[in-house]
Formats: structure tokens, C-alpha cells, sequence
């Protein structure tokens, strides 16, 4: 099946009806990283870090790769791949572990943050707030605050944490 970027619980409803319930629209605009605005959006909440952005009038394919609550601007970038979708680190809030572990200040393990991902290893850390940096040695595409990135040793989950900032 193929991953979505909306949320599960909301049934057969699509996401924009849904959030219309509970959200007022607050147009804002699309600007490139340079600063150019490139169309309008009805506001930040329909989109999430690497979704396809449908801008009028564009014949480009163009991808959310920063949201600004606000200002209530979405910027984007040209293509699917466009570098600015990726990192290779990013930090998150204090973990939630299954079992209590030994305060270890580095760590590997698999893990995923989307959820039909395949696992990717990552190398974890300890920051100074209690969260984690997470290390890949791989890019991965649209790291989001506010998703969970969830461990693995081998097949048991040992714990998860909310990414709270990719750094890009």
C-alpha cells in the first residue's frame, strides 16, 4: 500500500474537509527558499513536510520543505528529490523506552519514522535536554517535527521519541 500523508483516524474523509472543521482557513503564501512567492495556499495546516504542494498556474512539480506557522508561509522546492527534503540528523524530544535502559551516551539501532518505512540504522546520542540526535548515514526524506521516530533491535521496539527539528 502506498504511505499517505494524512492521518488514519479521520476515516473516509479527505484531510482538507476534515481540518476545515476544526481550523479556519488563513491564506498565506508558497515562496521558494530564494524568497520568490510562487502562488498562494489557503494556510499551513493542509501541508506536511515533503507532500506535493498544487500550485496553480505552475508547470513544476513543487514540495513542501518548510512550514512557518507565523508567518503563515509554506516554502517550497522544485522536484521530489531536491536536496532540501533530506537530512542526515535530526533532534528529538526525551525518549519513551519499552524497558529501562543504561544511560549509554551513544547507541545503534534500526528504526523507522514513517509507518510502512523499511528500518535504516541510525546512530543515537544523548543532547543536552534529555532528547536525542539522531544520526543516518543515509539521507532520509521529509523528517517532521512532530512525527515519531520509533527503535528497534532487531524485531522487539525498544522505545520512540518525537523528532522535534531536522537539521537540514
Amino acid at each position: 500500500r502506498k504511505e499517505s500523508m494524512g492521518l488514519c483516524f479521520i476515516g473516509k474523509r479527505r484531510f482538507p474537509k476534515f481540518i476545515e472543521e476544526y481550523i479556519e482557513e488563513r491564506p498565506g503564501l508558497f515562496m521558494s527558499h530564494d524568497g520568490h512567492v510562487i502562488g498562494e495556499h489557503r494556510g499551513h495546516h493542509y501541508y506536511t513536510i515533503g507532500q506535493r504542494a498544487r500550485i496553480g498556474g505552475q508547470t513544476h512539480s513543487w514540495y513542501v520543505s518548510a512550514k512557518n506557522a507565523e508567518t503563515n508561509v509554506v516554502t517550497v522546492v522544485e522536484g521530489s528529490t531536491n536536496l532540501s527534503l533530506y537530512c542526515h540528523v535530526f533532534s528529538t524530544s526525551p525518549p519513551y523506552w519499552v524497558r529501562e535502559r543504561e544511560d549509554v551516551e551513544e547507541e545503534y539501532f534500526q528504526a523507522r519514522y514513517c509507518h510502512q518505512q523499511e528500518l535504516f540504522w541510525c546512530r543515537v546520542s544523548r543532547n543536552g535536554n534529555k532528547g536525542l540526535i539522531i544520526y543516518s548515514e543515509n539521507p532520509l526524506r521529509a523528517v517532521t517535527p512532530g512525527q515519531y521516530i520509533v527503535f528497534y533491535n532487531g524485531e522487539e521496539c525498544v522505545g520512540g521519541a518525537c523528532i522535534i527539528k531536522a537539521l537540514r
